[in-house]
């Protein structure tokens, strides 16, 4: 499978956040990888966070996931 990583980026009144991110290295195959990937931004929108994936994460989200 194809190495690939998405981020839950959400706009604020800062700019934009990345929430989340999550990498098809951590599944079995792309169906589970996608079924995480709509539950996931289901979960976030109902909890009022109206995420966007991207295939960019924000500035700052590098310096605190390292």
């Amino acid at each position: 499978m194809k190495k690939a990583t998405i981020y839950f980026n959400m706009k604020t009144g800062e700019g934009i956040e990345t929430v989340d991110e999550l990498s098809t290295e951590d599944f079995e195959n792309y169906y589970t990888f996608n079924r995480e990937v709509r539950y996931l931004t289901e979960e976030y929108r109902v909890a009022g966070m109206d995420v966007y994936l991207s295939q960019r994460a924000c500035k700052s989200w590098k310096e605190v996931v390292e």
